[in-house]
């Protein structure tokens, strides 16, 4: 047995391993050729010559609030031959996944799971909430702000990256995404045009959909983003004018959405799930750029347990204010203990804190620490709206 990073030779057993994980046996591999598959990269397990077991690192950046935009490692996909399944492959291919994204700098990690515990055992936990909304287009109103709606065209989508990059500095987790990704977004499709509208007509961007495809039962807008209050009454009641074409829209939208502030009806459909699952990566280096990006004055000592990336597991003196912040090892007794998976949602922000202790996964030794803690992992909450 060999554990390895994939080579450019492997790629037709990735491709082997994955249509037979994931695509039913398709045998459509253009996703190898594309730009975003590219640019991973992939660990593996063989045995003798064969790929057994794999998983790959997607290089993306990630908003965490305000300003501050951190390297994340995006895990995608994640595969075992059912031969050689149960001997712990891919959990070792995780393992040297973390060490790989630790020597690119990417300090926090990201995955959509098979299985929220197995996941959770290598470290991930689940991070942040969203709304899925179902929504009957009858239920929708007109209101006189739609006047103001227009369609977009590629000239306007610098103007809707620029709003998304504004929204997205009050949340953790959403992608900082590239012109690849854009396109993918924004473009037509090979088969279906994309809808994108935009309010207000004129002057700096303050909201706007875009969907592709559906159904008149059923019509899912890939990204609702208002700033304002208007350009959600607006774009609501462009969504009322297709009545006639669609009967319900749904869309995902943050756990802290105003949805109800402009519509209530018993209709509406409201689904909450978890976003995600995130870890850190190098506690130093996460915590560190979090606490210079917060300003907040804060101090505190806690152990972390981390079984599959020993660098983590010691203990650590945090100190930050005034626009710095350090993390050490410390010799100090701690007065705060954690494993990492809660800890990462610290730094995710959903559930918070003093969630996390309500629910007994924070052992605290000294209230006053725990005080410094929270202070220090306070800002907004998590949301993301792309998956990989």
């Amino acid at each position: 047995m060999e554990l390895r990073r994939i080579a450019e030779d492997d790629l037709s057993q990735v491709f082997g391993l994955i249509s037979q994980a994931f695509m039913r046996g398709g045998k459509d591999d253009g996703w190898i050729r594309d730009p975003a598959t590219q640019a991973m990269h992939a660990y593996g397990v063989f045995e003798g010559a064969t790929l057994k077991a794999q998983a790959a690192i997607a290089p993306y950046q990630c908003h965490m609030g305000g300003d501050l935009v951190m390297k994340m490692g995006g895990i995608a996909g994640v595969a075992c031959h059912p031969t050689a399944r149960g001997k712990g492959y891919a959990g070792m291919c995780m393992r040297r996944a973390l060490e790989g994204m630790r020597d690119e700098g990417q300090t926090i990690s990201t995955l959509f799971p098979f299985s929220w515990a197995y996941y959770r055992r290598l470290g991930w936990a689940w991070v942040g909430e969203k709304r899925r909304y179902g929504v009957p287009t009858s239920a929708m109103q007109s209101c006189p702000e739609t006047r103001d709606v227009r369609p977009a065209d590629e000239a306007d989508h610098a103007a809707v990256r620029d709003l998304y990059t504004r929204f997205s500095a009050g949340y953790r987790g959403l992608i900082a995404r590239d012109e690849a990704q854009w396109k993918q977004m924004l473009d037509h499709a090979e088969k279906e045009f994309t809808y994108t509208y935009l309010y207000p007509a004129a002057g700096p961007l303050e909201g706007y959909l875009t969907y592709r495809g559906g159904s008149r039962d059923n019509t899912h807008l890939r990204e609702f983003i208002c700033q304002t209050p208007a350009a959600k009454r607006a774009l609501l009641g462009l969504l009322r004018r297709h009545d006639m074409q669609v009967s319900r829209f749904e869309w995902d939208a943050p756990a802290d959405d105003d949805l109800r502030c402009h519509l209530c009806h018993w209709d509406v459909e409201t689904r909450t799930t978890p976003c995600t699952q995130g870890r850190i990566v190098d506690v130093a280096g996460a915590l560190r750029a979090w606490g210079a990006s917060r300003g907040t004055e804060a101090a505190f000592v806690v152990r972390v347990a981390d079984a599959s990336a020993p660098w983590n597991e010691m203990t650590w003196a945090v100190t930050a204010g005034s626009g710095e912040a350090t993390v050490a090892p410390s010799a100090s007794e701690p007065g705060l203990e954690i494993e990492i998976g809660e800890l990462s949602q610290c730094l995710y922000g959903a559930p918070t804190v003093c969630q996390l202790r309500r629910a007994g996964l924070i052992t605290v030794h000294d209230e006053a620490q725990f005080e410094a803690m929270e202070r220090f992992f306070a800002g907004p909450t998590m949301w993301t709206n792309d998956s990989f």
